[in-house]
């Protein structure tokens, strides 16, 4: 039998593969709170099952995470972690420290389609978009660090790597399994989301009711400059996104939804 990732399955399809292999159903909520609310990855690490069900669930299952393979620190005490996937490809995330608290600017893609001028990640190409684990684990491992320094974990940005909206699906996942009282716990309001302005995405956005914030990079509101900016535009004009954008704060009754990034390039 072919293991299959033990985070890709919801709470009650992990129930019935237990009952199925001789375990009891409620063993997937205490492997649930191992995997999504204490961001364990390795089986010997969830102590309160015994050692025949963890060898058991090594037999079914894989439970891989990056590896932190570089780190690099700058005198604000800001720090990049670059993490090794399982498959050998690499992305980073940011630990931005404030007078207490930190925040977390992680990635949502291997590379970018996208190319935009300015941006070291669109001269990278694109390669695969990254599953909700390996976005969860980011948030993880600068939440771990922020602690060790002691401080707390406060804010995260989809500022990193990538096109969050042009990985939609696994991105709002991460962001449940972030935010859910099943996960870390984070609220929403906490949680900004960046985008180039993918009208699609942020249509889907008001459609799905997130409770999340939302960012969307300007850089010009002349079309002819951001299309020399950012290349996508001709398929994304500024005008259309903020039409959708409109509708999103409209339906969430939220003014903190949207936010426009002008930055000067």
């Amino acid at each position: 039998m072919e293991k299959t990732n033990i985070r890709a399955y919801t709470q009650k399809e992990l129930a019935e593969i237990l009952v199925q292999n001789g375990e009891k159903a409620f063993r997937a909520k205490q492997i649930w709170q191992w995997l999504w609310q204490k961001g364990v990855t390795c089986f010997d690490d969830m102590t309160n099952l015994s050692k025949e069900t963890r060898e058991r669930l090594a037999s079914l299952f894989i439970l891989q995470t990056g590896t932190i393979t570089h780190k690099q620190e700058s005198s604000d005490g800001t720090t990049k972690l670059g993490f090794t996937l399982p498959d050998g490809n690499l992305i980073e995330a940011v630990l931005i420290p404030s007078r207490d608290k930190a925040t977390a600017c992680v990635s949502s893609q291997v590379g970018c389609k996208l190319k935009c001028s300015f941006c070291a990640t669109g001269g990278l190409g694109f390669t695969r978009n990254l599953l909700p684990e390996e976005i969860f684990d980011q948030v993880v491992a600068v939440k771990r660090l922020a602690e060790e320094r002691g401080t707390s974990l406060s804010n995260i940005v989809f500022m990193g790597m990538g096109e969050p909206l042009l990985n939609y699906n696994n991105v709002i996942q991460a962001i449940e399994r972030i935010t859910g009282n099943d996960g870390l716990g984070m609220s929403p309001s906490r949680l900004t989301l960046s985008t180039s302005g993918i009208t699609e995405g942020i249509r889907r956005l008001a459609d799905d009711g997130v409770r999340f914030n939302l960012a969307i990079s300007l850089h010009s509101a002349i079309n002819a400059t951001r299309d020399k900016l950012m290349p996508i535009t001709g398929h994304t004009r500024y005008r259309n996104w903020l039409k959708r954008s409109n509708i999103s704060s409209a339906k969430r009754g939220s003014a903190r939804l949207l936010n426009i990034y002008y930055s000067k390039v």
